[in-house]
């Protein structure tokens, strides 16, 4: 009778440990299989930070070349007014030394 319930005891053991060892299987799987997820989801965002950083990239430098046209042009118009006013004065200055001349001075 002690021998039935030790050989009861052993089997009960025995499934026991079978379960435990089927249960590691389980949850390495499972542990891998996250890993794998984490990976991947890690993976898509960098792709999504890298487009991101991309899209903000040409934002950023079509912003740059437009203030960069608007600052070109603003020169430009400068430039031109001081061409305007520069050659009024020289011409002035030789209105000026030609009326000079004409005096005798």
């Amino acid at each position: 009778m002690i021998e039935k319930h030790l050989d009861e005891i052993r089997r009960k053991e025995e499934a026991a440990a079978a379960a435990l060892r089927e249960a590691e299987t389980t949850a390495a799987g499972i542990v891998e299989a996250a890993r794998a997820a984490g990976r991947k989801l890690i993976e898509e965002v960098r792709i999504e930070a890298a487009d991101e950083e991309r899209s903000l990239l040409e934002e950023a430098r079509r912003i740059a070349g437009e203030r960069i046209a608007g600052l070109r042009e603003k020169n430009t118009k400068a430039i031109a007014a001081l061409d305007t006013s520069a050659a009024g004065r020289r011409n002035e200055a030789l209105e000026t030394i030609a009326a000079a001349f004409r005096s005798g001075s």
